[in-house]
């Protein structure tokens, strides 16, 4: 009997072509969608989705875990960025959502594992008797930074039938199969804060918070000027600022509870440590001992080599041979070894 296998359809052509090599693959596939947010461009993307499963001639399975998502990614989003932090919603999703619950969802209706249209990779290691997160073959479309959250029960039980594909040629595929979501673009944004709306706003909007106006200060405390609020601001920032200066200045440092904005040049933004908590060892065991990797502080930025210092049991310090510019506080700071993701953590 072959293997049962649902695939998280969200309508777009990724988890679209992953149905299609899954059921080329010879697996017992069927679709299915989670219902998130409530957003009305998440209810045509579950049509599309029920479009492209009938298209398929799969089974299409909703789960509704909108209560959950408001409680611990929204929730966390918005107390996350009131307290002054930069927080990435995606790798919490993921970790404590979307992946946990689908697998869950799936297996209640009898699928042995699930799949992603993420572009990311897993194989399983003999020798150390764990599963291992790789990048994605396509550097432009990879996306473990966002997975490096995921344990190794959640590895266990997940294909990524895209890992080994270029975007270019998953479109050809799509294009071949005449899947319903072959030309439809790729999604960008935050998927609870709606197209063209910034993160002030929806926490207006959405949370009712109300920011209360504060001061720019330089390092020695001086006022430069007055902002909307230090949580509208983050480290590395130089547009809006509204400060007139006879040099560039970014956002260098926040106060949150003298609601300050400390501004200064570019060179403060510049450090060589940076302390991440939260650690979770997604291919390698636990550390005991410190390790090298290569870091990456940001999903668009580039790898840096650095020395990980373990402190504690998921805490550790980032000593990087070259100094790193504006680590966010609240970003995600992802190890690598090559292309395994060793694992990561949270900028503290």
């Amino acid at each position: 009997m072959a293997e049962r296998v649902m695939v998280a359809m969200s309508g777009g052509v990724d988890s679209s072509v992953a149905a299609v090599l899954l059921q080329d693959m010879g697996y017992d596939t069927a679709g299915g969608t989670m219902r998130m947010n409530g957003l009305a461009a998440e209810e045509s993307a579950l049509q599309d989705a029920k479009a492209v499963c009938e298209r398929l001639g799969l089974r299409h399975f909703i789960y509704d875990v909108r209560e959950k998502f408001q409680r611990e990614v929204i929730s966390f989003f918005a107390e996350s960025y009131i307290e002054g932090l930069t927080p990435n919603p995606c790798v919490f999703c993921n970790r404590h959502v979307k992946f946990p619950e689908f697998i869950d969802g799936a297996a209640g209706d009898g699928y042995d594992r699930i799949a992603t249209g993420h572009y990311a990779r897993t194989e399983y290691d003999p020798s150390s008797g764990r599963w291992i997160l790789k990048k994605g073959v396509d550097e432009e479309k990879d996306q473990s930074y966002f997975l490096y959250g995921l344990t190794q029960d959640m590895l266990e039980k997940t294909i990524f039938p895209l890992g080994k594909l270029t975007k270019k040629q998953v479109r050809e595929i799509a294009g071949e199969t005449y899947l319903p979501s072959a030309k439809r673009p790729d999604s960008q944004d935050v998927c609870f804060i709606e197209g063209g709306e910034d993160y002030m706003g929806f926490l207006r909007r959405k949370m009712g918070y109300s920011p209360t106006p504060g001061e720019f200060v330089d390092e020695c405390g001086r006022k430069l000027g007055t902002h909307d609020g230090a949580a509208g601001y983050t480290i590395g920032q130089r547009r809006g600022l509204g400060v007139s200066s006879s040099q560039r200045l970014y956002v260098i440092g926040k106060n949150m509870a003298e609601n300050t904005v400390t501004l200064g040049c570019g060179e403060r933004l510049m450090t060589g440590l940076v302390k991440v908590g939260g650690i979770n060892y997604a291919s390698m065991r636990p550390a005991e001992g410190d390790f090298w990797a290569y870091v990456k502080l940001r999903y668009s930025r580039n790898s840096a080599r650095a020395r990980v210092c373990v402190t504690g049991r998921d805490t550790v310090t980032l000593e990087f041979l070259e100094p790193q510019r504006a680590p966010a506080p609240g970003q995600s700071a992802v190890f690598y070894d090559g292309d395994v993701v060793l694992g990561g953590g949270v900028i503290l």
